[in-house]
């Protein structure tokens, strides 16, 4: 199978006792904000030419959105207010892992439609992996 293509993206949760509900269809992943640093402008009224700007030595883990067919009769995971590691393993077995919350999920159920899911997990700390390395 082709890398650069996201069929095959799976999702686990584990730790904290919980774990990502099997039976679960998975369809897709949207990542926010991932690995977002501010910079700030370092810049006076005596800068000459460009900018001069500093960036931060912490990053913001961000988070993903992830889309699920919604099975009423399936809870797909905890929504405790207890961190569960989490990891994402793409095509060709790279991984990202990361402590989060699921911090949305509302169901969607539309007339004639399959019913879907959308939640988000919020990251909290640093993202390892073989992606990450």
């Amino acid at each position: 199978m082709a890398t650069d293509i996201g069929t095959g993206t799976t999702i686990a949760a584990s730790s904290g006792g919980s774990t990502f509900a099997s039976g679960i269809k998975v369809l897709g992943f949207a990542f926010t904000d991932t690995f977002n640093r501010n910079t700030h402008d370092m810049s006076s009224m005596g800068t000459t030419g460009g900018r001069i700007k500093t960036i931060d030595d912490t990053y913001d883990p961000g988070g993903v959105d992830v889309t699920i067919l919604f099975d009423p009769a399936i809870v797909p995971f905890a929504t405790s207010a207890t961190a569960v590691t989490w990891t994402i393993t793409f095509p060709g077995n790279e991984t990202m892992i990361a402590d989060g919350w699921v911090t949305n999920y509302p169901p969607n159920a539309q007339f004639e439609e399959r019913m879907e899911m959308t939640f988000h997990i919020e990251f909290t700390g640093s993202i390892t992996g073989t992606l990450m390395s």
